[in-house]
């Protein structure tokens, strides 16, 4: 392969990358899980130390920082795994796949600093035909992925339809627990929720979940993290809905 395809502003997606699918849960909830999903992984870690810098986004609750990814990193990203994600989730065939998000993200919030809804598994949409796609694009211990069940509910998803009374009674229980009290990043079972499955990270690992289940990063008390980039918890984080 030459060297310019290789280049730092290059995004080749692997196509000898096998997609192994997982079921989770009660809810028989599929998972993929793709490794070595690029032939240049490092190339887009030097990309995200490169400018712009990473900004924080007052609207979100991510604990960290992000910034837009190379955009025919999503559009590859989409053709090369739109169809089995629907096949994968039942999406009827007449759905199109659109990218709401794909950013470098780097979790870099200490742990005294979270807010009571950082501390808690959470759901990106109530949406059963969005999906959120965590790339790792870093080899230190900083923790993968894992999916939650909220033990009162037994809910490991969290629909249009289970969204009032579930936001109801979390934030009843959130609040109950003095969570800001003793702040801490969720890192495995508690008396609100169960891990049902985890992922470990391994650099250039993608993993593929509908963006409705409860999850959560795991991130343990003595993680090191950093703003660096090129030795933090990268992640590159996409948002894929069909529509």
């Amino acid at each position: 392969m030459t060297a310019d395809l290789l280049s730092d502003r290059s995004v080749i997606f692997n196509p000898d990358a096998k997609p192994v699918l997982h079921t989770v849960g009660e809810e028989r909830t599929p998972l993929l899980v793709i490794d070595d999903l690029l032939l240049n992984p490092d190339a887009m870690v030097r990309q995200a130390c490169q400018p712009p810098e990473f900004s924080a986004n007052n609207q979100d609750f991510y604990p960290g920082k992000r910034k837009a990814a190379p955009l025919d990193y999503d559009e590859q990203l989409i053709q090369r795994y739109s169809a089995l994600i629907s096949s994968s989730y039942g999406i009827n065939q007449s759905k199109q796949p659109n990218t709401l998000l794909s950013a470098f993200s780097l979790t870099m919030t200490k742990a005294e600093a979270l807010r009571p809804i950082q501390m808690l598994p959470h759901f990106d949409s109530p949406s059963s035909d969005q999906f959120a796609v965590v790339h790792y694009l870093f080899n230190a211990p900083l923790g993968g992925t894992s999916l939650y069940r909220h033990r009162e509910s037994r809910f490991e998803s969290i629909t249009h339809e289970r969204l009032p009374l579930y936001g109801k009674r979390l934030k009843q229980q959130a609040y109950g627990m003095q969570l800001h009290q003793n702040p801490a990043y969720t890192n495995g079972s508690s008396p609100l929720f169960e891990q049902i499955h985890s992922v470990e990270p391994k650099f250039n690992r993608a993993i593929i979940y509908p963006s409705n289940c409860l999850h959560s990063a795991d991130i343990s008390a003595d993680s090191k993290l950093t703003d660096n980039p090129a030795t933090g918890r990268l992640t590159l984080n996409s948002f894929i809905l069909f529509k």
